[in-house]
């Protein structure tokens, strides 16, 4: 469960217009603002807040897959073992520390790097850097990604001696 991720507010104008975090808040350091993250109203009522959350995926894979093969060919032999996972959605809440919060305690990503917001790249695909603490929430669609994967594990290699 979490928050839609919409993107970034573009400016001024664009926070007054949408519905933010913390509206009530007297504290425009805990309010939205330009390059925090622009965040779906899933009710309507104008508020970002609890009652915005919404299931995000589903973290059950489609299937999930493995087999095993054995190949002989003039004494050389090749034994594998392949697994994998299909489908699936998984938040990278690991990863909120190193992009949209910027903590300051490790590199950022490449990726965040070249597409955060910033006053002249209004249409980036990550909030700006910031380190507020009015957004608790680490389960925006932002850092959303599919689970699949393939495994290669177990492989052997091998030749028999002919006897002699």
């Amino acid at each position: 469960m979490g928050t839609h991720f919409l993107g970034a507010y573009d400016d001024w104008e664009d926070v007054k217009t949408n519905p933010i975090v913390n509206a009530n808040n007297p504290k425009w350091m805990y309010r939205s603002a330009p390059g925090t993250q622009k965040l779906e109203d899933i009710n309507g009522d104008g508020i970002i807040d609890g009652s915005d959350y919404t299931i995000l995926g589903n973290p059950n894979p489609d299937f999930i897959w493995g087999m095993t093969n054995t190949f002989e060919y003039k004494g050389f032999d090749l034994s594998v073992q392949i697994n994998g996972v299909q489908g699936g959605d998984h938040i990278m809440t690991a990863m909120e520390s190193v992009m949209a919060r910027a903590s300051g305690s490790a590199n950022i990503a490449y990726a965040y790097y070249d597409n955060y917001w910033r006053p002249d790249r209004t249409d980036a695909l990550y909030a700006a850097p910031t380190r507020k603490s009015w957004d608790g929430t680490s389960s925006r669609g932002t850092l959303l990604y599919k689970g699949t994967y393939v495994n290669f594990q177990n492989v052997a290699f091998g030749y028999t001696l002919p006897e002699v």
